[in-house]
């Protein structure tokens, strides 16, 4: 068999012509396809994993966010429900929680709120000299330790004069401690 044969044979295999055209219709995809198909693919999924981790960050903020008004909330429920005694109150939480020295603000005495802080101002609220300001703030730490978010509840007390009981005052004998007549 002569090489001119086996170029035929060979030939034959492919539809019959040889060489093969460069017109004729193949299959499949050439490398510049691929990697342009790759390219793209690759940028989309990076937009999207961008998308699903600003997403996650934010449930996470916006828990933490109603949290640490919960827990705002329920330290003025707390403070409040001591006003007829408050001075005492804050003397007995001033002895038990302990101050974090970064923010000058009490841990939370449960272990599953680590993450928050508290503190209270009581004075006398402006231009309404009847009227004690109550302002409860809680505090917690952003994601990677960069700085601190806070919520601060406020809230005016009726304090119209000494021995209503409010702050700490004694009781006068003819007064409840919620400021009624008794």
């Amino acid at each position: 068999m002569n090489t001119d044969s086996k170029i035929r044979v060979a030939g034959s295999a492919l539809g019959g012509r040889w060489p093969p055209c460069a017109t004729a219709r193949r299959s499949g995809f050439t490398l510049i396809e691929t990697l342009v198909a790759m390219a793209i693919l690759a940028v989309v999924l990076s937009m999207l994993g961008q998308v699903v981790f600003r997403g996650i960050h934010q449930s996470v903020m916006t828990r933490r966010r109603a949290q640490g008004v919960l827990l705002a909330q329920a330290k003025m429920e707390e403070m409040l429900s001591h006003r007829s005694d408050l001075s005492g109150w804050l003397k007995k939480v001033e002895k038990e929680a302990p101050v974090d020295p970064e923010t000058d603000a009490r841990w939370f005495s449960d272990p599953d709120r680590e993450m928050f802080r508290w503190s209270c101002e009581i004075k006398d609220a402006a231009n309404r000299p009847a009227m004690k300001e109550i302002v409860v703030r809680t505090l917690w730490q952003r994601r990677g330790g960069a700085g601190w978010s806070r919520c601060e509840l406020r809230t005016l007390v009726f304090a119209p004069k000494k021995g209503w009981g409010l702050f700490g005052e004694s009781v006068g004998p003819n007064l409840s401690t919620d400021g009624r007549d008794s």
